[in-house]
């Protein structure tokens, strides 16, 4: 598994989203490099810091993302708004099983985060952006 990288294509045209992209993509490749290099225990702390600031700041792009969704009048809105709320519930789920001291591997969160950012900014937000051109 790869780290993932920011590149034009995920570009939304909006220099505020895009760096909230580019600040995710950062999170994501903390975790990434914590479970090639770290120790077991730090590991398990870095994944748990890595997982609770994606939650944080999700919570906190997906606000300004939605925002800015309702200023443009952006049709698809409710049905973005759900897909963003599928994806905090998968994410909590995997901080609070971390918590739990249940075993939550750091390869699966990647794989699904880095799959559903990739696509979710390609796919989804690249429909709003379509509306500014």
């Amino acid at each position: 598994m790869s780290r993932i990288y920011w590149d034009q294509s995920y570009s939304v045209h909006n220099d505020e989203l895009d760096a909230q992209h580019k600040r995710w993509f950062d999170i994501l490749n903390r975790l990434h490099d914590a479970m090639l290099n770290a120790g077991p225990d730090e590991y398990v702390r870095e994944k748990a810091d890595a997982l609770k600031a994606m939650v944080d700041y999700t919570r906190f792009h997906f606000r300004a993302e939605e925002a800015f969704m309702r200023k443009i009048n952006y049709p698809a809105m409710d049905s973005h708004v759900k897909l963003h709320e599928r994806f905090v519930d998968q994410i909590s789920e995997y901080y609070d099983d971390l918590q739990a001291g249940r075993v939550v591997l750091g390869t699966r969160i990647i794989k699904f985060m880095q799959e559903w950012l990739k696509d979710h900014i390609a796919t989804e937000d690249k429909q709003y952006a379509s509306l500014l051109h």
